[in-house]
C-alpha cells in the first residue's frame, strides 16, 4: 500500500477524530472538576471569612473585656493600697494607745498603792488620835475630880478654927487648890488638843478613802481602757493581715492580667493576620473565579472549534472514501 494510499490517510483521520472527542471529553471533565473546584474553594474561603470575622470580633471583645479588667483590677489595687496603708496607720494608733493604757494603768496601780498606804497611816493617826482622846477624857475627869475634892479641902479649912479659935493656915490646901486648878487647865488643853488632833485624823481618813475609790475607778477604768485597746490590736493585727490578703491577691490579678492582656493583644493581631489572610485567599479565589469563566469560554470555543473540525474531517473522510473507489466515480 503507498503511502499516499487514501485509505492510511481515512484511518489517520478516524483517529484524529477520535482524538478530538477524547480531548473534548477532557476538556469537559476538566471543567467540570475545575468547577467543582472553584465551588468548594468559594464555600471555604467564605466560611473561613465568616470565622474569621468571628474570631476577630471575639479577639477584639476580650481585648475590650481584658481592658475593662485591667482598670477594675487598677482600682481594686489603688484601694487595696490605701486599705493597706490605714490598716497599718490605724494598727499604729492602736498600739500607740495601748501603751498609753498601760502605763497610765501602771501609773494609777501606784498611785492605788500610794493612796492606800496613806490611808493605812491615816487610820493609825485616828486610832492614836482616838486614844489620846479617850485618854484626854480620863484626865480631864481626874483633874475635875482632883480639884473638887482640892476646893472641898480648902473650904474645910477655911471654915474651921485652931485650939486657940484663930482661922487655920490653909496655905497648903489654897497650893493644893491651884495645883488642882492647873491641873485642869492642862487637861482642858490637852483635850482640846486631842479633839482637833481627832477631827485632822477623821477628816484626813475620808480624805484617804475619798483618793482610794478614786484611784480604784482610776485603776478599773484603766483596766478597760487597756482591755479595749488589746482587742482593738487584735482587729488591726486581723485588719492589716486582710489587707495584706487582698494586696497580694490584687497584685496577683494584676499580673494575670498583664499575661490576658498580652495573650488578647497577640490573638487580635492573630485574628487580623488571619482575616488578612483570608481576604488574600478571597481575592485569589475571585482570580480563580474570573480565570475559571475566561477558561470555562475558551473551552466552548475549543469544543466548537472541534466539533466543526470533526465535521470538517468526516467529511474530508467521506471524500477520500469516495476518491477510492474503484469506478473512480469521485
Amino acid at each position: 500500500m503507498s503511502v499516499y494510499d487514501p485509505r492510511i490517510l481515512m484511518v489517520i483521520l478516524d483517529e484524529l477524530i477520535v482524538e478530538i472527542g477524547r480531548c473534548g471529553d477532557t476538556q469537559r471533565d476538566t471543567i467540570q472538576e475545575a468547577a467543582y473546584t472553584q465551588t468548594c474553594a468559594t464555600e471555604r474561603v467564605e466560611q473561613a471569612l465568616h470565622y474569621a470575622a468571628i474570631i476577630k470580633a471575639q479577639a477584639e471583645s476580650d481585648r475590650i473585656q481584658v481592658e475593662e479588667t485591667a482598670a477594675e483590677v487598677q482600682k481594686q489595687l489603688a484601694k487595696a493600697t490605701e486599705a493597706k496603708d490605714k490598716a497599718y496607720s490605724t494598727l499604729y494608733d492602736v498600739e500607740s494607745a495601748l501603751r498609753k493604757a498601760t502605763a497610765t494603768l501602771r501609773q494609777w496601780e501606784g498611785e492605788l498603792q500610794k493612796a492606800r498606804a496613806w490611808l493605812q497611816r491615816a487610820e493609825e493617826r485616828l486610832r492614836r488620835a482616838t486614844e489620846e482622846y479617850n485618854a484626854a477624857q480620863n484626865n480631864l475627869q481626874q483633874a475635875n475630880n482632883e480639884l473638887s475634892r482640892a476646893a472641898s479641902a480648902l473650904n474645910s479649912c477655911r471654915s474651921s478654927t485652931d485650939s486657940k479659935g484663930n482661922p487655920r493656915n490653909c496655905s497648903s490646901e489654897q497650893a493644893a487648890y491651884s495645883a488642882a486648878q492647873a491641873r485642869v487647865i492642862e487637861a482642858q488643853n490637852r483635850l482640846r488638843a486631842a479633839e482637833r488632833e481627832l477631827n485632822l485624823a477623821r477628816t484626813e481618813v475620808q480624805q484617804a478613802k475619798a483618793r482610794v475609790r478614786c484611784c480604784e475607778n482610776a485603776v478599773k477604768n484603766a483596766q478597760q481602757a487597756e482591755t479595749f485597746a488589746q482587742n482593738a490590736r487584735e482587729y488591726a493585727n486581723a485588719a492589716v493581715n486582710a489587707a495584706e490578703r487582698s494586696f497580694d491577691e490584687a497584685q496577683a490579678a494584676e499580673k494575670f492580667v498583664i499575661v490576658a492582656q498580652e495573650k488578647a493583644e497577640k490573638a487580635e493581631e492573630i485574628a487580623q493576620q488571619m482575616m488578612l489572610e483570608v481576604l488574600q485567599a478571597q481575592k485569589l479565589t475571585d482570580t480563580a473565579r474570573t480565570h475559571f469563566q475566561t477558561g470555562d469560554k475558551a473551552t466552548e470555543s475549543a469544543q466548537r472549534f472541534a466539533f466543526l473540525g470533526c465535521q470538517e474531517l468526516a467529511y474530508r473522510i467521506e471524500q477520500l472514501s469516495n476518491f477510492n473507489k474503484p469506478d473512480g466515480s469521485f
